[in-house]
């Protein structure tokens, strides 16, 4: 039964490992390097992970005498994706701007930028966001109104369509949720649905629905007027699709 369950994590573990870096890139061995020299042995049963930051990751050591829970490897990719976001897209803030186009409205083109949390927060979610953005992988998303938000989600037009065009695939963008109390889902934030890559953004809060069906990692920050124009345009029927996407190093 040990053995079983000890296979059932290691699977666990290596799917994860496998969706972080076929979608964010292997690490090279200078990346794996300095990961190491951040571990420093404190006590026996302790390791804490440093960061120029002050802040520190404590997670149990690797023991072989010890099964490694699931929230123990979760713990490591979070470590890892914190030191990624900062060699890849510096140490912060983050900014994301969206630009959409609106077929048949009064307006053609709205744009919006988003404030993405820090990557102390939640590491994981802002590199999987920054790095979709940075590949513009949002191109040809669709927007959709509902009651309480924008939905901005794959249809056939976009890069992501053939891979995450069924249910069975809709996690690849994410291995895990994460949350935070830093970015709680309340008017004009923005979130994954699920395991992304669709996110919405907030129009009004719906308390515990929207804190159960999204995960926020980020809130509009400017353009308000035009995702007024958005949501507008949207519940008059009109065809709403991101065009392009970018981070900006303000």
């Amino acid at each position: 039964m040990a053995m079983q369950k000890y296979s059932l994590l290691l699977s666990e573990y290596q799917r994860m490992h496998h969706s972080f870096t076929s979608h964010q890139g292997a690490l090279t061995r200078k990346q794996e390097e300095r990961i190491d020299r951040r571990r420093v042995q404190t006590k026996p049963s302790m390791i804490e992970w440093k960061h120029e930051t002050g802040n520190d990751f404590s997670i149990p050591p690797v023991n072989p005498t010890h099964l490694e829970t699931q929230q123990d490897m979760i713990r490591r990719v979070q470590i890892r994706d914190n030191i990624l976001c900062r060699e890849r897209f510096s140490v912060g803030p983050y900014y994301v701007q969206i630009g959409f186009s609106i077929e048949g409205g009064e307006e053609e083109h709205a744009s919006i930028i988003i404030e993405v949390s820090s990557r102390l927060y939640l590491p994981h979610t802002v590199l999987s966001f920054l790095a979709l953005v940075e590949a513009e992988q949002y191109a040809g998303f669709k927007v959709y109104l509902s009651p309480t938000t924008l939905s901005v989600e794959v249809n056939e037009a976009s890069p992501l369509a053939e891979t995450h065009k069924t249910p069975e695939i809709t996690g690849a963008t994410l291995s895990f949720i994460e949350s935070s109390t830093k970015f709680p889902c309340v008017k004009h934030s923005v979130g994954f649905v699920g395991y992304g890559p669709q996110f919405v953004i907030v129009l009004e809060s719906d308390g515990e629905q929207n804190k159960e069906d999204h995960t926020c990692f980020g809130r509009i920050v400017r353009g308000l007027d035009s995702l007024r124009i958005l949501q507008a345009e949207a519940a008059k029927g009109s065809i709403i699709q991101v065009v392009w996407s970018r981070n900006l190093h303000l």
